[in-house]
């Protein structure tokens, strides 16, 4: 009971127990456990040996959606000391975890970097979404007759708002120019910020790439 490797063995399981919070289900039998915290239990397990390198397939399919948050938060503490691999269809949540993404299509990469850096080089454009007060068949002339906007489209919200997508040149700096154009006809601008291609859209339009 006293020999190095057992008390070494003790330390990393309290250790990993308090990293997965399952502090209030040590004694519990894992059968009787909720899928979220089995998935947690199946973490700790792959963590005890302290790996530099965890994979992780699909850790947050079939749980609850507070499991879901607490899954990912607990991915994300787990990167800082190691390399984590998480193989997921639920786009959003490579945003949200991960630093590096690999895209693969039908067997093939087609893609490695950063989701913003990926984001800059396929769009090649800029978009900014505006939300107006003001009326809109002339919020929308000025707004496209603006230089450097390309084009815009536009949804009516009700209650004389607006809301305006603008598409532009990549490297012009349009935010400022359209703040100002906006204010100085009087219009209220209740909302102003650059989007940027979300991980769908960049996955969509890699792989009709390929296929194309």
């Amino acid at each position: 009971w006293h020999h190095p490797a057992f008390l070494e063995i003790k330390r990393r399981v309290s250790d990993v127990i308090q990293i997965c919070h399952l502090e209030d289900y040590y004694t519990s039998y894992i059968s009787k456990l909720s899928k979220g915290f089995r998935q947690r239990v199946g973490v700790a397990q792959a963590i005890l040996h302290e790996p530099d390198v965890l994979v992780l397939d699909e850790p947050t399919v079939g749980i609850d959606p507070i499991q879901v948050v607490e899954t990912r938060q607990l991915i994300k503490s787990l990167g800082g000391d190691r390399t984590i691999i998480l193989s997921t269809h639920i786009l959003p949540e490579v945003s949200m975890i991960c630093q590096r993404v690999i895209i693969i299509h039908e067997g093939e990469i087609v893609a490695v970097d950063t989701p913003h850096a990926l984001a800059e080089r396929l769009e090649g454009t800029e978009r900014i979404q505006l939300e107006v007060v003001g009326p809109m068949a002339q919020v929308v002339r000025t707004l496209r007759s603006s230089p450097g906007v390309q084009d815009v489209t536009f949804e009516e919200m009700g209650d004389g708002r607006g809301s305006y997508s603008v598409i532009s040149k990549r490297g012009e700096e349009m935010r400022a120019k359209l703040a100002k154009t906006v204010v100085e006809h009087g219009w209220g601008l209740l909302r102003l910020e650059a989007v940027t291609m979300s991980l769908e859209e960049i996955f969509l339009k890699l792989t009709t790439t390929e296929e194309a």
